[in-house]
């Protein structure tokens, strides 16, 4: 599947258009990162299960730290790029493990005073 089918497959013009900044997202981190994704890719299939989880742990670290995005921006970006590994590239990641490499930055709830 390529980008543009996995892009076109969800239903409503809004988790399109989050698909789409999570993959900008994803493209600046590889950019600030000097990482070429091809590579990345293939080190991932032929390397072994932990590269994904240290690569996406760091995209999650990297947004966190640097970025003004909100935290619940980034866990939304974070399970996009799970889902376009898993539909593009065909890398599998599996929540128990994702749950030990990666903690994403808790959402703060704020009480409204009416």
């Amino acid at each position: 599947m390529k980008t543009e089918q996995w892009i076109a497959n969800f239903n409503t013009v809004n988790t399109r258009d989050a698909a789409k900044k999570s993959l900008i997202a994803w493209n600046k981190y590889l950019v600030d990162q000097k990482i070429n994704e091809t590579t990345l890719i293939k080190k991932i299939i032929l390397d072994g299960a932990d590269l994904r989880y240290d690569e996406l742990a760091n995209f999650v670290n990297e947004y966190s730290n640097v970025s003004p995005v909100q935290p619940a921006s980034i866990r939304q970006y974070y399970h996009f790029i799970r889902s376009y590994f898993r539909a593009v590239h065909g890398i599998k990641t599996y929540t128990e493990d994702a749950k030990i490499f990666i903690k994403p930055p808790s959402i703060v709830k704020v009480s409204r005073v009416p």
